[in-house]
């Protein structure tokens, strides 16, 4: 299976069980070789990137509290990205 696969795999269950008002987001980093992989699932209108209107990186994580948390506790993100991203994120 491919990511091609994967993607329209998805889109149908974003269809049958997601919010009509959202889009499906995928992937959102390296796609060859990862050191990690994290799979996002059920995008929450909390998620920017969900929202049609949103025109920016679509990405699981943008506007997400937890996942900040997360990165940085596995040593995946410094510091100062870490604190930015706390500092800015939306709930």
């Amino acid at each position: 299976m491919t990511l091609l696969d994967l993607t329209k795999e998805y889109d149908k269950l974003q269809k049958k069980y997601g919010a009509k008002e959202l889009d499906s987001i995928y992937f959102g980093g390296c796609s060859k070789n990862p050191d990690i992989c994290f799979v996002f699932m059920n995008p929450t209108g909390r998620n920017i990137a969900s929202k049609k209107s949103w025109h920016g990186l679509k990405t699981p994580w943008i506007g997400t509290k937890n996942v900040w948390d997360l990165f940085y506790a596995l040593d995946l993100v410094d510091e100062e990205i870490y604190q930015k991203n706390k500092d800015t994120k939306g709930e």
